[in-house]
């Protein structure tokens, strides 16, 4: 059984991926993945028992401008589709709407099933990279395409519903994106996270780790410190992103420079280890589209695996995991005010703070990859049962 997953970037550093091709190989597949090279990576080699195909593009050095992507969007269409049916696969699990039409046609040549995996809701994004017409032409390419697939799976409930009504389709599959469960050993009272910034353990970090890009609410978070009442607390990004050379200027200015701390992105395998040094996980994402509204975070379930208490914007879904496990705390999008009433509220009552660590270590047993991945089992067993 040969299942071939389909990325737009190098996979190793696409954890939804990574564990889902796992999860095939585990069940006797024989696993592929075909990307995208990038500095830094080889064009094949093996990745746990993983063949990785990554196409190093001719058209890669040109211009940005979205005429020219175009083109080299069918330069990988042309060449993945070409090698894709060379290897003959019995299924193919397409990763987000613009590997959609690469496996398509990989399914169709190849006479194999075809699994559409949304990790967003596509059609109502944040970010505008092309024209609106554009969008719309995605947009009905996504309708066309989804009802051809065998199987739809998504992020959230939300997004499952959204999806069903916009693209007439039975209502997909979800399938969280959740961490792989984090065994505690013996937690040092400094870990990581404390060591790299000379933090000792009596200093409680505020945290938000993962992209520091416009429509997280970083600004949020920042300006949240300008006014908390607690003088000991301090903010630690853990990450990379478009906002933090601006987010750093904006810290200088305010003399926050004792309060907030920038620490680059650190290995996914080794991420929670730095995460659980922390005091409250925060995610403040802006409520600006359908898909953030609706979004389930990694990080968000990555700060649960951690034992952390958590601070999240008032959004649907990440509202109710906070409430339904009562883990923390939530606040209305894009008020710092508020949010800096929340992070006060907890820091000052240590036994909320201890009841919120606990129930976050009893929701992380079941908001992990072990429970979370029976369902993919699920999907792959089925779809083996109609091909033999």
């Amino acid at each position: 059984m040969i299942v071939l997953s389909l990325v737009l970037n190098s996979f190793t550093n696409d954890s939804r991926v990574v564990r889902a091709t796992r999860t095939y190989r585990e069940l006797g597949g024989k696993a592929y993945v075909f990307g995208l090279h990038e500095p830094g990576f080889s064009e094949e080699e093996n990745v746990d028992g993983i063949t990785v195909k990554r196409f190093r593009l001719v058209t890669r050095p040109w211009s940005k401008k979205y005429y020219i992507q175009f083109i080299k969007y069918f330069e990988v269409l042309f060449r993945m589709v070409v090698q894709g049916r060379r290897l003959k696969p019995d299924i193919i699990h397409a990763n987000d709407l613009n590997t959609l039409p690469i496996g398509y046609f990989i399914s169709r040549l190849a006479k194999c099933k075809l699994i559409y995996d949304s990790h967003e809701l596509e059609t109502d994004r944040s970010e505008k990279r092309f024209p609106f017409w554009f969008s719309r032409i995605t947009a009905k390419m996504e309708k066309i395409l989804a009802k051809k697939a065998d199987v739809v799976i998504t992020v959230s409930k939300s997004i499952a519903e959204v999806m069903a009504e916009n693209l007439g389709i039975n209502e997909p599959i979800v399938i969280r994106n959740v961490p792989e469960r984090y065994r505690y050993s013996s937690k040092p009272a400094i870990g990581p996270l404390r060591r790299s910034l000379n933090l000792n353990k009596d200093v409680p970090i505020v945290l938000y780790q993962g992209c520091i890009d416009p429509g997280r609410g970083i600004e949020v978070l920042v300006k949240a410190f300008t006014v908390i009442k607690n003088t000991e607390a301090v903010l630690v990004f853990l990450g990379d992103g478009q906002l933090k050379e601006s987010l750093m200027s904006f810290v200088t200015v305010n003399k926050l420079d004792d309060r907030v701390y920038f620490h680059p992105s650190v290995p996914a395998g080794k991420l929670l280890n730095w995460t659980a040094d922390a005091t409250i996980g925060i995610h403040p994402m802006e409520d600006i589209c359908l898909n953030h509204r609706y979004a389930l975070p990694n990080k968000l379930f990555q700060y649960i695996q951690a034992g952390l208490p958590v601070i999240v914007t008032d959004l649907p879904e990440m509202k109710r995991v906070v409430e339904e496990y009562r883990i923390g705390e939530v606040f209305p999008s894009g008020d710092y005010n508020k949010l800096a009433e929340k992070i006060d509220k907890l820091l000052s009552d240590i036994n909320l703070l201890k009841e919120y660590h606990l129930a976050a270590l009893n929701a992380a047993k079941e908001l992990n990859w072990e429970k979370e991945k029976k369902r993919l089992e699920n999907i792959f067993r089925t779809l083996i049962a109609e091909i033999r």
